[in-house]
């Protein structure tokens, strides 16, 4: 009797020694993007399969399918579906095995809606004239746990023509996600995007692109109830990636 009320204080002290909060994280990832548009009128449709590459985590898919609608010159409209395969959530921590440890969702699938409007400007005050100026705000809910998602995404570019053409341009972006029903911080995710676009010709382009950025995580209120521990942790990225861009 005595050695079994031993081994029950053991098994019980061991679950809560192994009840550990996920660690941070700093990741070197690539990112590869293939994006095809279509314009009927002034409505630009486009479809976009994005791929990313994760050092310590599930790979992620994502595929978009959708368009953008110009509602004043300066202003559109976009509306988009999305399915994505290997996203990771908070409530994604989770106890297996007596031990707590990230679900694989790489074969998960997620839909998502997406709306957003897009104001544009030209710059002409500026050096060489040729600076655009963009303010994306988003609306993003997941119907697989119903989270919804703000998103901002200022963005600076610059343009060189040759021979009346696009030839490049050079941009600057910085998305930020504020999670509207989840989560316990007021920013999700923060993103900043350096790169450039090379255009081949009016139908082919090319962007090779830097990102940088972070995700945070926090504790569920199953994982405190569990183990009476809490957490909030940020994930670190230094990404690598190229856009390969069809205007059909």
């Amino acid at each position: 009797m005595i050695m079994i009320r031993i081994f029950l204080v053991f098994y019980f002290f061991s679950l809560k020694t192994l009840a550990s909060a996920p660690s941070s994280a700093n990741t070197s990832n690539q990112e590869f993007n293939l994006r095809a548009f279509y314009k009927i009128a002034s409505f630009n449709t486009m479809a976009e399969v994005k791929y990313r590459s994760n050092e310590k985590r599930t790979d992620e898919t994502f595929y978009t399918f959708g368009g953008r609608f110009r509602l004043f010159q300066n202003l559109k409209f976009g509306a988009f579906y999305q399915l994505a395969k290997g996203a990771r959530h908070d409530e994604d921590w989770v106890l297996q095995n007596n031990r707590w440890t990230w679900r694989n969702t790489e074969q998960r699938q997620e839909d998502n809606i997406i709306v957003e409007i897009t104001p544009k400007f030209l710059l002409d005050f500026l050096p060489g004239e040729r600076w655009v100026f963009n303010f994306r705000i988003s609306g993003k809910q997941n119907l697989f746990n119903d989270n919804i998602t703000l998103l901002t995404r200022p963005g600076l570019s610059f343009y060189w023509f040759k021979n009346g053409s696009p030839y490049m341009n050079f941009y600057l972006q910085h998305e930020i996600y504020f999670p509207l029903n989840y989560g316990r911080d007021t920013i999700y995710q923060r993103w900043t995007y350096l790169g450039m676009m090379y255009h081949f010709n009016k139908t082919v382009k090319m962007s090779p692109f830097l990102s940088f950025g972070f995700e945070k995580w926090s504790h569920t209120d199953d994982f405190q109830q569990r183990t009476g521990q809490t957490y909030n942790i940020k994930e670190n990225f230094n990404n690598i990636g190229v856009s390969l861009i069809f205007i059909l």
